[in-house]
């Protein structure tokens, strides 16, 4: 409560003492002819304009008084003149001109489009000239929401209405008013953008607490590829230093030939620029969270050079806690004009940011089951070995299977319990998850959410704060534009990125799993249990280290050619824009997973470390894992104990001494830094890039029809770790990450993309629109189960519509419907399969038959004794179909319009048919293998054979589920998503600087899972048993049988009131934005069993309620 009255204490002194953001100038320009009024105009707002003197000099032109944006200002001036104003879409200048006489005629001819503009400030003739460069996108030609420009499209700065793909720009009002900072804020109100708030993974109970940078998904495919003023990055995107989001959809070969098919999100940094410029805002919500941004522009020498300096100090809260997420990010741009045709722009940014974000789902469930058996206690004493198959009964009704547990590692238990201390939990049993019960059919073998309010309180996150995501980053940016004749231009830019991050800590990773303990005894079997009953957490502490970089070159030419003032043939060749770019770039990306290991004391190892454990490093002796026993909401005792917390008061991913509260040792456990070693070897590639790109734009019939076409050839070759690197110590650990090095760069890989598009301009009003794009990555640096490498992820689409243009260009309707595929793209997780199972069970055959049983054979591709199982990748195709509406619109100067709606269907296919072919080659072998796989067992400690272990692991749990399953939904989409914003500004009367607004948002429902049928035995299913029929009833995925969740809607408002200050440009702003304005709260199922129940919830965002004051002058 004392911070809250802090922070809205700041936030009064704020308003008292600075000022708010400038979306408006104050003008005063008194009526007179156009000549000496228009030169006023342009030093107020200080903006290029061009006129002809002798054409408009003398027209009268009206009075302007108050605060408006340029345009708004320019077209009250011109109104019932006979004068017309153009912006062009490049630079934001303005012409002027008197209007045509006939308003039905060909199009007038636009703004100047060469680079070289003459006449700054309405002084026609002038000899200076001001330089534009069509590399870059300036926000000053942006009105309202409606954004004229964009480099998405070409590279170049073009005119949207130009550009045949498509693409969204978020302008910094619609930025503002809708309170986006962020990817995820913007990507809520697109059609066909989803955030993890909409599609979290069902099968990762953890969704939303990593990954913090790529949480996205475009038309059902895979997340944007982000880039930061058109260069990849790590970095996250967010309003404080970025002028304005553009979104792009679909392959773009021209702008990313190594990208995702979904599309792309640039991020335009902020530029130093020679008008003095400030602004400062804060922003709370209901969740507690606190922002802080300042933004400087400080011209130095006038015209010569410019810095900016911008901050963030961001601490995000959330409904669901413990959580937090605090970004302190600082901002530095530069600008400097030696010569009027050569600009060289830097900017760089430094950030840290600490996270611990809550999982946007229930915990996995493994107590539920147990519970409503009657809480059957097992019976733990003695000395005999525990049955993992016993089955307990109580009164004959209720029966409840065990599983045993014979981890050896030692288990750190506190919490709310009295039996703390260290000990190995073997000789007791766990209760099974729903997912394990046996004779399970595969479709239900899914996770299950501990959806239990009367035990466990929903809005507590259980993963607390000893987990957490720590990320430092740092970008540099350097951009050289130079006017080389009054055609050529020429562009040298460099982006460095560095991205480093540690994830996780002593109670593991964020993916939670609630347990219950049934066991009548303690570990020692003849100690009564008194933490029976009780829900507890356990994990064993692991830890991400991430270290990535890149650096990039690029280099640009583009030269404009006008024929239109031709008197031969030539002049049908109308206006063209020819652009080359050649770019180099190179990625060292590397990790390790750390896992917490008992170290040695002063004098020696802990007692529980015996035998060679002693001098095994890797041991199970020495996995450290921890129990945190928790409080219920049943319990009169409770203290409120309902979320993990560190055995030690340092940080959560530190090593530590830890001391046995029962013997009294003390030793040391690592998460980090073991002397010994780290627990897994690292991992890392290298690659080296180099792309070259040409595009063409030709502009015909006076510019009605504009022509687009682009080729690129990226060329890429992959360097690995060494083997020494990755090679095990004596200690049975690995080296650590930051000895790590690489080998030799493999064979270099060349691929070719295209795109093409055309937007032709019938009429004013109306335009339409095709393009066609690819993309194609290189070949990864995975394998398949030949032992070859697998292809880069690729792309293909089609966008084909038609915008209307209503008022002048100031209401704008679109349609697109698209066509995307992909290929190559991960198949990691599949709705009721996972690509990972199904590769490791192939795995571990041919791992036992080479290792074991007959070490003589060859492998055939996939070889366990060369390469991990990790080495090797599943891969799907997905094809995505739909189409996107928007209108965006200024009908008045006051009002605003955005509306989004989006209907899209994306469905996957050829899942693994690499591997499906290479098991069903490899079939014979495995038969075969020493005394035959139906004799043969899968290992030593199992009596399960080889044969039993394919039918039941290979082909009932995966290849069934993935064969009956192909050419499926994708998971979690959403066939309809509707937005729908407004904003009206009131400036007259006492009303004067109040701002109104609301919002809708729809989604329709989505697939969250499917029924099963029956199939008779002798049937054929397609892709198994070599064609064959089944020699038995099976059972198989029903596509036929959808269970979907209910859709949804919700209802945002906004408020706000814009006081000027005294100065030209000086106001105050204070906003209120409240989304989810009805409170919808409830649990949104993401996943169903077969029989339609849903068994995972995900969380929906409660009322939001944001408020922010900013100031700017």
């Amino acid at each position: 409560m004392r911070s809250s009255l802090v922070w809205f204490a700041l936030l009064a002194f704020a308003a008292a003492a600075l000022a708010a953001e400038a979306a408006r100038t104050n003008f005063n320009l008194p009526a007179g002819a156009a000549g000496a009024t228009l030169k006023q105009f342009a030093a107020q707002a200080d903006r290029e304009i061009v006129f002809a003197p002798e054409a408009v000099g003398g027209v009268p032109t009206k009075a302007v008084q108050g605060a408006y944006t340029p345009r708004e200002a320019l077209d009250l001036m011109l109104a019932d003149s006979g004068l017309v104003m153009s912006q062009d879409p490049k630079t934001g200048a303005f012409a002027v001109r008197k209007e045509a006489a006939d308003p039905n005629g060909p199009r007038a001819a636009p703004a100047p489009t060469s680079p070289a503009l003459q006449g700054p400030k309405g002084t026609p003739g002038n000899d200076k000239t001001v330089y534009m460069s069509p590399f870059e996108v300036k926000t000053d030609g942006d009105t309202g929401y409606i954004a004229t420009n964009s480099l998405a499209g070409t590279r170049l700065n073009t005119n949207l209405s130009d550009i045949a793909s498509q693409i969204f720009v978020f302008t910094p009002e619609l930025m503002r008013d809708l309170a986006v900072t962020d990817v995820e804020d913007s990507m809520m109100y697109m059609a066909n953008f989803e955030t993890i708030r909409e599609f979290a993974d069902a099968n990762n109970m953890s969704a939303g607490t990593r990954n913090l940078n790529d949480n996205t998904r475009i038309r059902g495919l895979e997340g944007a590829t982000k880039l930061l003023g058109m260069f990849s990055t790590y970095s996250s995107a967010d309003s404080f230093n970025s002028e304005r989001f553009t979104l792009a959809s679909g392959p773009n070969a021209i702008l990313f030939g190594l990208g995702n098919a979904g599309g792309v999100f640039d991020s335009t940094p902020k530029r130093a620029t020679f008008r003095p410029r400030h602004h400062v805002q804060l922003r709370t919500d209901n969740f507690g969270s606190r922002r802080a941004e300042v933004d400087a522009n400080l011209p130095l020498i006038p015209k010569l050079l410019a810095v900016r300096l911008a901050g963030l100090i961001d601490n995000k809260d959330h409904f669901r806690r413990p959580y937090r997420d605090d970004n302190r990010r600082f901002y530095t741009a530069l600008t400097l004009t030696p010569f009027r045709t050569t600009s060289l722009y830097i900017n760089a940014e430094w950030s840290h940011r600490d996270a611990q974000r809550t999982p946007l789902q229930l915990p996995k469930d493994s107590a539920t089951g147990w519970l409503e058996s009657g809480r059957i206690p097992f019976d733990n004493s003695g000395t005999a070995a525990i049955n993992p198959a016993l089955i307990a009964t109580r009164a004959g009704t209720n029966a409840y299977q065990f599983g045993a547990n014979s981890n050896a590692a030692p288990v750190y238990v506190f919490g709310n319990s009295p039996a703390l201390g260290i000990r190995p939990y073997a000789g007791t049993v766990t209760a099974i998850a729903p997912d394990d019960y046996p004779g399970i059919l595969a479709i239900d073998s899914i996770l299950h959410g501990f959806n239990r309010p009367d035990l466990y309180p929903r809005e507590v996150s259980p993963v607390g704060l000893t987990a957490p995501n720590r990320v430092s980053g740092r970008v540099f940016q350097a951009a050289l534009d130079q006017r080389l004749t009054s055609n050529l231009s020429f562009n040298l830019g460099y982006s460095h990125d560095a991205l480093a991050e540690k994830a996780g800590g002593y109670n593991g990773t964020p993916g939670i799993n609630m347990f219950v303990d049934p066991n009548r005894f303690l570990p020692d079997r003849a100690t009564l249990n008194p933490n029976f009953g009780k829900l507890y957490l356990e994990d064993v502490g692991t830890l991400i280290v991430s270290d990535n970089r890149q650096d990039a070159v690029r280099a640009s030419l583009a030269y404009e050619l006008d024929w239109t003032r031709r008197p031969d043939v030539l002049r049908w060749f109308g206006r063209s824009r020819v652009s080359a770019m050649w770019s180099w770039q190179v990625n060292d990306e590397r990790s390790q997973t750390h896992q917490t290991l008992v170290g040695d004391g002063p004098g020696g190892p802990p007692a529980f470390v015996t035998g060679a454990a002693a001098t095994n490093y890797r041991a199970t002796q020495r996995q450290f894992r921890m129990r945190y026993y928790l409080d219920t909401l049943t319990d009169p005792a409770s203290q409120g104990r309902y979320f993990k917390s560190t055995p030690t008061s340092g940080d959560p991913q530190d090593s530590s001494l830890i001391t046995d509260p029962v013997s009294g040792h003390t030793f040391p456990v690592y998460l980090s830094g073991n002397p010994q070693g780290a627990f897994n070897a690292p991992a890392g590639t290298k690659r080296e890039f180099s792309s070259a790109v040409v595009v063409a734009q030709n502009y015909l019939l006076r510019d009605r029809l504009v022509f687009t076409v682009g080729f690129r050839e990226d060329a890429a070759h992959t360097a690995r770790l060494d083997a020494n690197s990755t090679a095990m110590l004596a200690s049975g650990l690995y080296p650590d990450l930051a000895t790590s090095r690489f080998g030799d760069f493999g064979r270099r890989s060349t691929r070719p993309s295209y795109s093409w598009g055309l937007v032709g301009h019938a009429r004013p009003w109306l335009s339409f629109h095709y393009n066609h794009s690819t993309n194609k990555n290189l070949a990864t640096s995975q394998l398949d189960p030949y032992g070859q490498e697998v292809e880069g992820k690729s792309g293909v689409g089609s966008d084909y519509g038609f915008a209307l243009k209503f008022l002048d260009g100031k209401v704008i309707a679109k349609a697109n419907w698209f066509v995307n595929s992909q290929s190559s793209a991960p198949a990691n997780t599949g709705l009721f399969w996972s690509g990972n199972n199904l590769r490791l069970a192939a795995y571990n055959v041919e791992s036992r038959i080479l290792r074991d049983i007959d070490p003589r054979l060859s492998a055939a591709g996939l070889d366990p004794l060369l390469h991990p199982v990790g080495d090797y990748a599943v891969v799907s195709n997905f094809e995505a179909k739909g189409v996107e509406y928007e209108v965006i619109a200024n009908p008045t100067r006051n009002w605003r319009i955005f509306a989004t709606a989006g209907q899209q269907g994306t469905r996957q296919s050829k899942s693994a048919e690499a591997w499906l072919r290479w098991v069903q080659e490899r079939l014979p072998v495995w038969a075969r293998a020493g005394r035959g796989w139906d004799l043969e067992t899968i290992s030593d400690s199992s009596p399960q054979t080889i044969q039993d272990y394919y039918d039941s692991t290979f082909v009932a749990q995966n290849l069934l589920p993935l064969l009956s399953s192909s050419n499926r939904k994708r998971t979690q989409q959403r066939d309809w998503r509707v937005n729908l914003n407004t904003n009206y500004r009131f400036d007259q009367g006492f009303l004067r600087g109040l701002f109104v607004g609301g919002g809708f948002r729809y989604r329709s429902s989505a697939v969250i899972g499917y029924g099963v049928k029956s199939v008779p035995k002798g049937t054929v299913i397609p892709g198994y048993n070599d064609g064959r029929p089944v020699a038995a009833s099976t059972v198989l995925t029903d596509l036929d049988r959808v269970y979907t969740s209910p859709a949804n809607f919700w209802v945002d408002m906004m408020a706000a009131y814009e006081l000027p200050g005294s100065g030209r440009d000086r106001r105050y702003r204070l906003q209120l934005n409240v989304r989810n304005l009805l409170d919808r709260q409830a649990l949104l199922p993401s996943l169903a069993d077969s029989n339609g129940v849903a068994q995972v919830w995900s969380f929906q965002y409660p009322r939001e309620v944001i408020l922010s004051l900013s100031a700017s002058f």
